[in-house]
């Protein structure tokens, strides 16, 4: 990009417009920070844009590679046709985590993961003590929803020239609920 930025005769001022137009749009979503902020140097732009790239091509290799079947071993397995049952009563450490192997087998029984009867999934097993609030039946949330739109879709308070994202970042303190 560099050298035929440089051939276009084009001032260097230009060049992060320009790459910018060039990206994938799944960089651009990425890069629509830095994009934006005018401290951010060509250069730093690119790089930011290479270190993008080389995570979203991690992530699609490690995707791909999940994707591909496993090796099935050519042992023959006993009692061929016959199914696997399962107990019904819950595991007997609810803390404890499922294996892959218990995942599969429960997904493909469409039992639930908590209790492990057919009929329901884990997040509405009646024998799970705590029920979630649906998101929207949360109060507190959508008062905070409120209180977010009102201060954003309402008049500035400070002029756009002395407010920084750092000021932005302090407003939503206390106001954005992390565990959801």
């Amino acid at each position: 990009f560099v050298r035929l930025a440089g051939e276009t005769g084009k001032p260097r001022s230009c060049w992060k417009d320009e790459f910018n137009r060039k990206l994938y749009s799944t960089f651009e979503r990425d890069m629509a920070r830095s994009y934006i902020d005018p401290t951010v140097s060509f250069q730093e732009f690119v790089r930011e844009a290479q270190q993008i790239a080389m995570i979203n091509k991690r992530v699609s290799e490690r995707r791909a590679a999940e994707r591909q079947p496993k090796p099935k071993s050519s042992k023959p397995v006993a009692n061929r046709g016959s199914t696997k049952t399962l107990s019904t009563k819950p595991a007997a450490d609810p803390g404890k985590k499922l294996t892959r192997d218990e995942v599969r087998t429960l997904y493909e029984a469409g039992r639930c993961f908590t209790c492990r009867e057919k009929g329901h999934v884990s997040k509405e097993c009646p024998q799970k003590g705590d029920k979630p609030v649906p998101r929207m039946a949360d109060p507190d949330r959508e008062a905070r929803i409120a209180e977010l739109q009102d201060r954003w879709a309402g008049p500035a308070e400070v002029s756009s020239s002395a407010t920084t994202n750092r000021d932005k970042e302090v407003r939503f303190e206390g106001l954005i609920d992390s565990e959801n």
